[in-house]
């Protein structure tokens, strides 16, 4: 009887590594799919910017929504700035950002979520004078911070 025991309960303990092995090989085998996906989504879109280069901007949004890649599929989001809710499928250009140094107020302040005073902030960083503009902040402001 006590080596039957024994033998069940070495059983059950060899059963649940076992499992326990499996499951890790899962997670390895779908972390290396995922990374095979995160590629191919990469050499898509290499290959996209090579063939299509002034086509780009008119492709619909179906050219980037559920690629497939093997066993996987991935999306490509851009923001869309007529409704910050929605994101649209797509690839946005580096060249339509702002540049911080060289930003207007009255372009900073369109950003979606951007508030006056984080604007009127930004905007007296950036500028030469030591003069406090708006509701922004110059160095004494920041110099007492801790």
């Amino acid at each position: 009887m006590v080596i039957s025991i024994a033998l069940a309960g070495t059983v059950v303990v060899l059963c649940r590594s076992m499992r326990v092995e499996m499951q890790a090989s899962a997670n390895l085998a779908a972390a290396a799919e995922a990374s095979s996906v995160e590629r191919g989504a990469e050499q898509y879109i290499l290959a996209l910017l090579a063939d299509y280069k002034s086509e780009i901007r008119s492709m619909s949004e179906e050219e980037f929504a559920n690629v497939p890649v093997g066993n996987g599929y991935f999306w490509l989001l851009r923001p869309d700035y007529d409704d910050a809710a929605l994101p649209v499928f797509g690839l946005i250009e580096e060249s339509a950002k702002l540049n911080l140094n060289e930003v207007q107020y009255d372009e900073l302040i369109r950003l979606p979520g951007m508030t006056y005073p984080a604007a009127s902030s930004i905007m007296d960083w950036v500028d030469d004078d030591s003069n406090v503009e708006r509701d922004g902040a110059e160095d004494e402001y920041y110099l007492s911070l801790p």
